[in-house]
């Protein structure tokens, strides 16, 4: 009993649901989150993360997104002709699926506590572009994904 309750403390698994990451992760994969993460550490550029975010489904239960980190405290982010700068650095992104034409963002400042998430299928995501969503509270994360385990065909590490 006491050995599953740690390992339940340590370890959740998730079942996704959308393409907003596709290629990463795909709808209906079912992975694992580390939980223990982001006790030790911070949230780190390309860590994919499952948070809970106030947005509502017709039956009022809220939801938990999965994106990638792109951006952490102190950074400025901004989209330029559908490029994404970080610290006016154009970044070389070979995750991201597809991204909306001619998509600009204004420089946005990531507050301390706090980090820029985006999906890698750009075209689909709701993410911290979004005002609904915004820059994303570290306390918020639920944890790192960290593991795909079915379907089995694609079972192993996520990044």
């Amino acid at each position: 009993m006491v050995l599953a309750l740690i390992i339940t403390s340590l370890a959740e698994p998730a079942k996704v649901e959308g393409t907003s990451m596709e290629p990463a992760v795909m709808a209906e994969d079912t992975i694992i989150l580390n939980k223990a993460s982001y006790l030790i550490g911070e949230p780190a550029y390309g860590d994919i993360v499952v948070f809970e975010i106030a947005l509502y489904t017709e039956d009022n239960v809220g939801r938990m997104l999965v994106k990638r980190v792109v951006a952490v405290a102190g950074d400025t982010v901004e989209i330029k002709d559908g490029v994404l700068y970080r610290n006016d650095t154009a970044l070389s992104e070979e995750y991201v699926s597809s991204a909306k034409e001619h998509e600009n963002m204004e420089a946005v400042r990531i507050e301390p506590g706090y980090v820029f998430v985006m999906g890698d299928n750009r075209a689909v995501s709701r993410d911290s572009r979004d005002e609904i969503i915004g820059p994303v509270a570290v306390k918020d994360i639920l944890g790192k994904v960290a593991f795909r385990v079915l379907p089995m065909d694609h079972m192993g590490k996520v990044s």
